[in-house]
């Protein structure tokens, strides 16, 4: 959550984020906290507002519960999860954006982690599902050797994902020696994998 200069003058925190602490499960009921300062930093908002709990003393701000929370670029989040559901590589989002490849990777981790989180909280609050589709795609991990299937349960009619997994396959196709030797030499050091998908439990 973004918070605006208008948003933080009116904004509270919800609950103590200190688990020890007897609010910290609060149901929404007023518990007891001031406001102690703010704290500057470079990116926007510059100004953060920082409370502290008369409880436990446990002291913190209006970014404990943000989104962004110990971002240094949070500017960043909307480009590249743009760019990354378009199909640009980790490696392209940096170029574009003139920063580093591992800022990118951190970025779309926590990115992911946030969808699962919105995806979890959209299975539990939406009524039941009428129809599924159920399909499934093949595509790899870090490189050809490396195939995976994709199993996509989707609802009829709206393109919500319901559920997927995805499973490991053994590299097929036609192949050089020199790869075939290469196949051989990572089984032997990962383990073999099922040369058919009807093989793969799909639970």
């Amino acid at each position: 959550m973004a918070f605006s200069k208008k948003h933080q003058k009116t904004w509270a925190p919800p609950f103590c984020p200190n688990p020890k602490c007897l609010h910290h499960n609060n149901s929404g009921d007023p518990w007891p906290f001031k406001k102690i300062g703010f704290f500057r930093r470079l990116s926007t908002p510059h100004r953060i507002q920082r409370f502290t709990c008369k409880i436990c003393k446990r002291s913190f701000s209006t970014q404990t519960f943000s989104t962004t929370y110990w971002q240094k670029r949070p500017d960043l989040d909307a480009m590249i999860i743009m760019k990354t559901t378009g199909g640009m590589a980790n490696r392209q989002i940096a170029r574009d954006l003139k920063v580093s490849p591992e800022t990118i990777n951190r970025h779309v981790a926590r990115l992911g982690r946030h969808c699962l989180l919105f995806h979890q909280q959209m299975m539990r609050t939406s009524p039941p599902v009428k129809e599924i589709v159920i399909d499934g795609f093949e595509s790899f991990e870090y490189s050809q050797y490396y195939p995976i299937h994709h199993h996509v349960a989707v609802e009829k009619g709206t393109d919500f994902f319901i559920y997927f997994t995805d499973s490991e396959l053994r590299r097929k196709g036609r192949m050089t020696d020199r790869q075939k030797q290469r196949r051989k030499k990572l089984e032997m050091e990962c383990g073999n994998q099922p040369a058919d998908i009807s093989l793969i439990d799909r639970r």
